[in-house]
């Protein structure tokens, strides 16, 4: 695979999993962006760190979604959205079955096949979607899919037989509604033993030097540059806000066009933001710039970023640079 598909099946991966099921109904943050017919701008993606790490391109990120068979882009190139609705928002909920079990496969076609000979023991299939795993690199149809029976009556009788076993393997049925729900409960149990495990490692004498970050929520503003500038330092960036002494830490490389401020309260970050937006001012040499808030995902991936190098530079403070990191010698 060469470095353009692997960098268009990344794309593809992380778009996918962004408008998937176990994702984008509890992004409070993507569906706000969302209009009434479930478009969201394609920048409001490209903005995400994770993406703008894989590329700043918005053509690339639409020909890699022309390989998707759940995320649709829009006629004028601008939008994206899913191309089925939420199993908490499927008007065909009622006659819709979950079921899993069946051998993976990178086939689609002889998976949907395969699952609709199953599925019509029970009923007249109207539709097959084999789902993926993208936790796997490829993708790969881990022999799961959601099917739609002409009538809701199919759906009992398709439950009946859930725990039976076909070609060695056992076929496990669940209405959509139940798999959504499981769905729920498993993002809340990992969600809970995070926290725990959070308060285990606070508790722990070693890891209590290990700090994190104190980001309050809804203290950060993103600044989107027309295009890169070399001469831009971070004080002409804190320079575009009035308040500057609540800022407590600018992001920013002159090669990215996207910076992030950090203040010291939400309410600080949305004063600044308030009084920008009424009174916006430009960069040196007319730079246009775009101030926003950073909100839901963006701003979930920008706090673990965050994070994550936190703990690593007090790390390598305690272990005195000898394990990974370099020596005195080696920095002059």
């Amino acid at each position: 695979m060469s470095s353009e598909e692997q960098l268009a099946s990344s794309v593809l991966r992380q778009v996918e999993y962004y408008f998937s099921d176990e994702s984008f109904p509890f992004d409070d943050y993507m569906k706000s962006k969302s209009n009434e017919e479930g478009w969201i701008e394609i920048e409001e993606i490209m903005a995400f760190p994770k993406m703008r790490q894989l590329t700043k391109e918005k053509q690339k990120i639409i020909n890699a979604l022309a390989m998707s068979d759940s995320v649709q882009v829009s006629a004028d190139g601008n939008s994206l959205s899913r191309k089925f609705p939420m199993p908490d928002k499927d008007p065909d909920a009622e006659r819709t079955i979950y079921i899993n079990g069946f051998a993976s496969t990178t086939d689609k076609e002889k998976m949907e096949i395969t699952i609709k000979t199953w599925s019509e023991k029970h009923g007249t299939v109207e539709a097959v979607r084999a789902l993926r795993n993208l936790n796997k690199e490829d993708r790969i149809l881990d022999g799961s899919a959601f099917v739609k029976y002409k009538t809701k009556d199919s759906v009992p009788k398709a439950l009946a037989a859930s725990g039976t076993v076909s070609k060695g393997n056992k076929i496990t049925v669940y209405t959509s509604t139940d798999y959504f729900e499981r769905i729920q409960k498993k993002k809340e149990s990992i969600a809970r033993k995070k926290k725990e495990k959070e308060q285990a490692d606070d508790d722990d004498p070693v890891n209590r030097k290990i700090v994190q970050n104190d980001i309050p929520k809804g203290s950060i503003l993103s600044i989107t540059l027309a295009n890169a500038a070399e001469d831009i330092v971070r004080d002409d960036l804190k320079a575009l806000f009035t308040d500057t002494a609540s800022i407590k830490y600018v992001e920013f490389k002159n090669t990215d066009p996207v910076a992030y401020i950090r203040f010291e309260s939400a309410e600080h970050a949305k004063a600044a933001l308030d009084a920008y937006t009424t009174n916006p001012t430009q960069l040196k040499d007319n730079i246009q710039v775009q101030v926003a808030a950073v909100q839901g995902q963006a701003e979930l991936d920008y706090i673990e970023r965050a994070n994550q190098a936190k703990r690593a530079a007090t790390k390598r403070k305690h272990s005195g640079g000898k394990k990974g990191g370099y020596s005195k010698r080696a920095r002059k």
